[in-house]
């Protein structure tokens, strides 16, 4: 696949149908900072937080330090709120009530929104949805995509359903840590499979928005780059390839890649 992101499905489906697999390269979707993040603001509105989960909530929305972080979440397994330590800095314990009043409001609102509409808000109050719509680095870009896909996942989850997703979450992953394996499928974007060869490769998501990406479609350098890419992970097959791509993907309609078109285009003998 093109993105981290669009591993998380196949992360998903394999652990839930016991079939082994490996994720290379990198770590599990659910185990990046953004995505813990997240779900650890939906645990600390169900009281299900620990301090694990309040730091990453901290560090990642409101730019906390590891120690900030950890005077302001110490005490959340006893009184399931945040600790406001004199020895915050004053900017800081203003941020954190803000954000506890915040979440206080959003929790008598739980049954009737949905767990996507729950994030949506924590993105929009914080700030992350600006900067993540500003995004122009590779690694920022990145961790859009995580966001949009964790919104993706949420959004299969109605009034109500934040516990069913987080539920949901943790099933995926003790399936997912009892099938990790030597021998299974081994899960990886274009560009980890640099200099790899398989006897089997499927590439997935080739679809025009996806690989390429609708930001390379408009720029004929990052298009010759993605073209480049593209034939890296066709020929890591040794005997045989699988070439896939979703009609639908987060709402809109896709065409095929036009890679795949290109590959039937090219002159005899190439």
């Amino acid at each position: 696949f093109r993105t981290h992101a669009q591993g998380r499905r196949f992360e998903d489906l394999f652990a839930r149908r016991r079939i082994p697999f490996n994720l290379e390269g990198a770590s599990s979707f659910y185990r990046r900072p953004e995505v813990r993040a997240s779900l650890g603001f939906l645990k600390l509105l169900l009281g299900l937080a620990t301090p694990e989960d309040g730091a990453w909530v901290l560090r990642k929305f409101l730019g906390f330090k590891p120690r900030e972080a950890r005077l302001a979440t110490r005490n959340l397994p006893r009184t399931k709120k945040f600790t406001f330590s004199k020895k915050l800095d004053e900017a800081k314990r203003e941020a954190l009530k803000k954000l506890w009043e915040f979440a206080l409001e959003l929790r008598e609102h739980l049954p009737t929104l949905s767990p996507k509409q729950v994030l949506e808000e924590l993105y929009s109050f914080t700030g992350y949805a600006r900067a993540l719509e500003e995004a122009t680095s590779p690694a920022r870009l990145a961790e859009r995509d995580n966001v949009q896909e964790l919104l993706e996942l949420a959004e299969g989850f109605g009034r109500g359903g934040t516990q069913d997703l987080l539920s949901h979450v943790s099933l995926t992953q003790t399936l997912a840590a009892q099938v990790k394996g030597v021998g299974g499928v081994r899960l990886m974007t274009f560009h980890g499979a640099k200099g790899l060869e398989f006897p089997v490769v499927f590439l997935t998501g080739m679809a025009d928005g996806l690989f390429p990406s609708a930001r390379a479609i408009s720029r004929p350098q990052e298009l010759a780059e993605e073209r480049r890419l593209c034939y890296v992970a066709l020929t890591r097959a040794l005997e045989e390839v699988y070439i896939t791509y979703p009609k639908r993907e987060r709402g809109r309609y896709f065409q095929p890649s036009r890679f795949i078109y290109e590959m039937f285009s090219l002159p005899e003998g190439q």
